[in-house]
């Protein structure tokens, strides 16, 4: 995500489905608007520490990919090895996924399950915090209440596709205020009543969608349905790491918090 890389979004956000304590499978959310909020395994404690319990996660601890997960509330716990702030994660939870050969053959079909595999020849990654200004900055986003097809609603962001040009263009999709910037935005009164968008309409032209699916703090969960929190791959500290986050109320990218919270994360294919 930059003047010289294109990025394609998976269709939904980031999960580890449990199949007993220690197996599971990663895989893509069904949909771009399907979250687990408060299904979301949490920790307990042990005698040997604080563990995740069986059960299906889609709120990670920063570079949280060695499942059963670690579900400590000590952010120095997370990625110990990279101290320094601005540094990217080495191993994170695209390097995970992008199993190939024999190892996601073995592992997809123990768990009875499909590899999603990116598109083309591309492999799947995280942005870093550069990579969401980049995005915020270039192309038009708005806040959003998306009307679903199963009747429902839910909260988010909606950024439209780089064929989308113009103030004009992003208009007839998001009817509200639009915005072209990663500049904080505060003092909303209520933005995701500004648009009021249906999932065919995103469906049908290609708009990306991240939920407000909330955040795990300790065994809390909490902000399900009013506050999106994404994770980057890069570090602000020792003890804290950069992500982007939104409510109805304000935009803010990027945030530094601390590495122990349970954060979405939404994987991109490098167009080949």
């Amino acid at each position: 995500m930059s003047a010289t890389k294109n990025v394609h979004f998976t269709p939904g956000n980031l999960q580890w489905i449990s199949t007993d304590a220690t197996k599971g499978y990663w895989k893509i959310a069904d949909s771009q608007y399907s979250f687990l909020g408060d299904a979301n395994a949490v920790p307990t404690a042990t005698t040997t520490g604080t563990k995740l319990p069986v059960g299906s996660v889609d709120l990670f601890g920063w570079g949280e990919v060695e499942p059963p997960f670690l579900g400590s509330t000590e952010s120095r716990d997370y990625q110990p090895s990279i101290s320094a702030g601005d540094k990217n994660l080495t191993t994170d939870w695209a390097t995970k996924f992008n199993i190939t050969g024999e190892g996601a053959a073995t592992l997809y079909a123990a768990a009875d399950q499909p590899y999603q595999k990116p598109a083309g020849d591309g492999k799947y990654c995280v942005l870093t915090s550069a990579e969401w200004k980049y995005l915020f900055d270039n192309q038009y986003w708005g806040f959003a209440t998306v009307k679903l097809t199963n009747g429902g609603t839910v909260n988010g962001i909606v950024v439209c596709p780089s064929s989308v040009t113009t103030e004009e263009a992003a208009k007839a999709f998001l009817r509200g205020t639009v915005y072209k910037s990663s500049e904080n935005q505060t003092d909303k009164p209520d933005a995701y009543s500004e648009n009021t968008i249906s999932q065919e309409t995103i469906d049908d032209n290609g708009l990306l969608f991240l939920p407000a699916a909330g955040r795990r703090a300790g065994s809390l969960i909490d902000d399900v349905g009013s506050i999106g929190y994404y994770w980057s791959t890069t570090s602000s500290s020792a003890t804290a790491a950069y992500s982007m986050h939104f409510s109805a109320t304000h935009f803010s990218n990027p945030n530094s918090y601390g590495r122990r919270y349970g954060f979405s994360v939404r994987l991109a294919s490098v167009a080949q």
